[in-house]
């Protein structure tokens, strides 16, 4: 039987019989080539080390005379409100000052391209809340994600404006139950959604560091899908910090004012699909309908909006069974509304007020509000809504639909 060694073949009786100072003295080898390499692997990693030092070095250099297309950035903020009672049903609840924690994730766009959508420097992201409403017997706690698309309008190399919408889910952990939690008439599922928007104010500490302060208005419900569902509006301050993992080097473009007049008026037709609870049973029930609407352009990023919608409510079904009052027709509902649309990148934003012209349900108010989001994919859409009547949200649906 032969064995290996360093490399060498030995007869297996010839290292038995080997003296103890042949031993030591192969032994002894074997460490001082094991030193060798170990002496040029550090060599070789010092030298590595050197390079990528002077690497980073020159490359933070660039990036600090250089103007970057994207910006990764992340933040924190601590938030501090209170409850809007905005109904008598809940007044109960609007005694304490819900805290929050913020964790964002985002991208600073820095190109001309992104700059001309909305005259101001887009930043996209996604955020992370946690809410502590100081009411842990009735309301407990909540998280939500959003996404959010942000509109920074830079005033000087120090300060800079920006105007936060966003929408999102939320979890909340104390919902309302006939037997347990009766006096919880803010929400009834642990799934909600969250919408926000915020004013804030940044000021540059640093090529990395930015301070933050914000007024925010938040709003979590679960869109009318389960009653009762009053809804959560609590505005909050929030003070913060942003860092940015490379240092920002916004680039100077000039504002144009000048109104884009191509395909400057547009007409707008969309199907959509809404999802919503009643009183009489935990059922989900289907709300579908179909919009026109004509656009028209104020300037580059803002419409006009004013149109009608037809819809058909199942839920008016039931709710016909369990009243003298209503038919079965009154699923049917006929409407007209006029609103507003803004143009960021490849979101708008919209805001409209309806008028009901035939809503056989006289429990509703006769005006409505929708509020919406949608994304352009060229002339095609989808997007989601919000339908309210005052304070008090009726359903959420998704919609697809096409602009010409």
């Amino acid at each position: 039987m032969n064995l290996v060694e360093n490399g060498e073949v030995y007869k297996a009786q010839d290292y038995i019989n080997a003296s103890s100072a042949n031993r030591k003295s192969l032994n002894l080898h074997q460490r001082i080539n094991n030193s060798i390499t170990l002496k040029n692997n550090n060599r070789v990693y010092c030298i590595s080390l050197i390079f990528w030092f002077l690497m980073s070095v020159t490359l933070v250099g660039q990036t600090d005379t250089s103007h970057q297309a994207v910006y990764l950035m992340a933040g924190t903020r601590l938030h501090y409100g209170f409850i809007i009672a905005h109904t008598h049903q809940i007044k109960k609840l609007a005694t304490s000052n819900p805290f929050g924690i913020q964790a964002d994730l985002s991208w600073q766009l820095n190109t001309e391209k992104a700059y001309k959508l909305c005259n101001c420097y887009p930043r996209p992201g996604l955020s992370l809340n946690y809410w502590d409403f100081m009411n842990n017997k009735i309301l407990g706690k909540g998280i939500s994600i959003s996404g959010f698309a942000e509109a920074h309008f830079i005033n000087n190399k120090k300060i800079s404006l920006a105007v936060r919408p966003g929408l999102g889910l939320a979890y909340l952990s104390k919902p309302h139950d006939s037997v347990t939690n009766p006096d919880n008439l803010a929400y009834s599922s642990k799934i909600g959604y969250s919408v926000l928007l915020n004013l804030t104010f940044n000021y540059k500490l640093n090529k990395k560091w930015i301070f933050n302060s914000s007024l925010n208005y938040n709003h979590i419900s679960n869109g009318g899908v389960k009653l009762p569902n009053k809804g959560l509006n609590f505005p909050t301050v929030s003070f913060g910090i942003d860092h940015s993992f490379s240092p920002l080097n916004f680039k100077i473009i000039k504002r144009e004012n000048k109104i884009d007049y191509i395909n400057n008026n547009q007409w707008l037709l969309s199907l959509y699909l809404g999802f919503k609870g009643i009183i009489y049973d935990d059922k989900t029930y289907f709300v579908y309908g179909i919009i026109g609407k004509y656009l028209y352009q104020l300037g580059r990023v803002s419409y006009i909006t004013g149109g009608g919608d037809f819809s058909v409510d199942k839920s008016k079904i039931t709710i016909a069974k369990n009243s003298n009052n209503l038919s079965k027709d009154a699923q049917y509902v006929i409407s007209m509304h006029g609103g507003y649309e803004h143009k960021f990148a490849r979101f708008r934003t919209t805001f409209d007020v309806g008028l009901y012209l035939r809503n056989p349900d006289q429990s509703r108010d006769l005006f409505y509000q929708r509020y919406g989001i949608k994304y352009m994919i060229h002339n095609i859409f989808i997007g989601i809504n919000l339908k309210t009547h005052r304070h008090y949200a009726e359903y959420f649906d998704i919609r697809a639909g096409l602009i010409f």
